[in-house]
């Protein structure tokens, strides 16, 4: 599910899952997504060729299960039939927090404890 996540964001946005910038900055895309949706500004990655010639319904829909399928917990993201469900106008999207999940991983530390490990990105780009 996190390839399919990636690659509607890949379409709708007209990127590559990773860019360099003029500055040879790297611009991961998923992160770039993320921060414009927290921003209150999804629709600025749209890809500007579309220019306003889309359904912005329909744009706002397979941006935002693009993030829910590629979420950092394998077991937050949806399964294919239901992306399909939503695709089709059977249901509706779940609610989508503002903010980029951060994966957590249990670790065991060699003496029988368990640590919690989190992990998150930040991005530079623009939003």
């Amino acid at each position: 599910m996190f390839s399919y996540g990636a690659f509607a964001l890949e379409v709708a946005c007209g990127r590559r899952p990773i860019d360099l910038h003029e500055s040879n900055e790297k611009m991961i895309l998923l992160d770039w997504v993320w921060m414009c949706y927290e921003n209150g500004e999804l629709f600025k990655v749209v890809d500007v060729k579309l220019a306003t010639k889309f359904n912005k319904e329909q744009m706002n829909t397979v941006l935002l299960l693009g993030l829910l399928c590629s979420h950092p917990d394998p077991n937050a993201r949806p399964t294919m039939g239901y992306v399909h469900q939503v695709l089709i106008g059977n249901v509706n999207l779940p609610p989508i927090l503002f903010h980029k999940p951060v994966a957590s991983y249990l670790t065991q530390n060699g003496i029988g404890f368990m640590d919690v490990i989190t992990s998150s990105t930040s991005n530079d780009g623009e939003c």
